[in-house]
This record gives C-alpha cells, sequence and structure tokens, in this order.
C-alpha cells in the first residue's frame, strides 16, 4: 500500500526516512520520471520510490538504486546545505537509475560479474549524461588512460559471486574507493569507457542498448578495442 501518491501516473512513495527534508523532492522525482519515461516508456507505471539512508561524501547531496524493476531507493543528504543544487541532481539520478530498471540491473535480478556490472553501469552513465545533461565526474576515464585497459582485464576475471560478495568488500573497492590501490569509481570508469567506444564502432545511440545483453556488448566493444 502507497503511502502517498503525487502523481498517480508518474510514481507512488511508498516509505519516509526524513520526510520534512524529502518532501521537497518529490516533485523533481516525479518531473523525471515524467521525463524519463518519455524516452524509455517500456517503465512500469506507477514507479515505486521509497527514501533510504547511506553515507555521504560531503559534496554529495543525492544517490539512489534500482531495487526492483519498479521500485527505486532515493537517498536525500538531510545536512547537504545547498537545496537547490541538491535538487539539479535529483534528474541525473533518476535517469541513471530508471535506466538500470529498464535494462534488468537490479538488486532483485541477483548477482553480475564485474564485466557486467561495468558494462551495466557505463550504459547508466552515458545515458545519464546525454539525456539529463550530467557531467559524473567519477566516470571520467580520461585521465585515467594509461590504467583502464588494465581495470578492464582484472574486472573480467572477476565473476559474479566474487564481485557481489556477502562482505561487500570487492564491488565497493570497485565502485567507490580501494584504500590499497588509492583508486576510486573504476567500475564506472571501465564501464563508460566501453559504452562509448561501442556507440561510436556502431552508429547506435544509448537508448538502444538498453536491454541489450552484456556479453553481445562485450563482444561488440572486443571489436571495436581491437580495431584500434
Amino acid at each position: 500500500m502507497s503511502i502517498e501518491t503525487p502523481n498517480a501516473n508518474s510514481v507512488e512513495i511508498i516509505e519516509w526516512k526524513n520526510r520534512e527534508v524529502e518532501e521537497q523532492f518529490v516533485d523533481a522525482i516525479t518531473s523525471s520520471f515524467v521525463s524519463l519515461r518519455e524516452i524509455l516508456p517500456l517503465l512500469p507505471e506507477p514507479i515505486q520510490i521509497y527514501f533510504d539512508e547511506r553515507r555521504f561524501a560531503k559534496d554529495v547531496g543525492a544517490t539512489g538504486y534500482a531495487n526492483t524493476h519498479d521500485q527505486m531507493a532515493v537517498c536525500i543528504n538531510k545536512d547537504f546545505t545547498d537545496r537547490e543544487l541538491q535538487r539539479r541532481e535529483i534528474k541525473p539520478l533518476v535517469f541513471h537509475e530508471g535506466y538500470h530498471m529498464a535494462d534488468k540491473f537490479t538488486y532483485a535480478d541477483g548477482k553480475f560479474s564485474g564485466i557486467e556490472s561495468a558494462i551495466a553501469e557505463g550504459k547508466a552513465v552515458v545515458f545519464e549524461m546525454r539525456y539529463a545533461d550530467s557531467t559524473p565526474h567519477y566516470a571520467n576515464w580520461q585521465d585515467e588512460q594509461e590504467k583502464i585497459q588494465g581495470w578492464y582485464e582484472a574486472l573480467r576475471n572477476i565473476t559474479a559471486d566474487q564481485y557481489f560478495e556477502e562482505s561487500g568488500e570487492t564491488w565497493q573497492k570497485w565502485a567507490f574507493w580501494d584504500d590499497e590501490t588509492q583508486e576510486a569509481s573504476r567500475v564506472y570508469k571501465v564501464g563508460t569507457w566501453m559504452i562509448e567506444q561501442v556507440l561510436a564502432a556502431r552508429g547506435l545511440d544509448i537508448v538502444e542498448l538498453c536491454g541489450v545483453p552484456a556479453q553481445q556488448i562485450l563482444e561488440w566493444f572486443e571489436a571495436a578495442n581491437n580495431a584500434v
């Protein structure tokens, strides 16, 4: 049962964490989903939103994750002081996680290998850049060109059970920060690097990759990468 339905044709809010703060972002979430569904019309309607809590870096106003094909978690940093800047983070967030939902890269879909995760994250990053006008600095691979091939090869050797081991240690190192190597966001950088090459080589739009199996994209990438 939904707690509240701001727009019956877009989202249902099913859980609050810090309602006084989170209510300020419902309109932005709703309008973002309306825009997203125009691009990805096969998304279910309505989408369920539940607010969750996360540890935030001081410069991050909002984050989230795709839980199921019709349910997204949104995490609002209640201590973030610039609400307008924070509100501008909502559309890229909704577009990124919404792409995952349409692409069936959600918690409900089970575990994914290292390279499958990179491909899925790369698709979502490129989609939000193209359609939500975002500039996700965490996915900027251009400054890591000497390392990117090695990261790619390492991810290819990480199985789904290894990447999403119970402790969460492996995926967190690749997605966020690795204390041992002092490297950040490697799975996003590798994925973005891969997807940009695939799109350029095949003349596709990122929307056309939604739902394409990771193995197919990997084959396209290897053909493009070997041709360079």
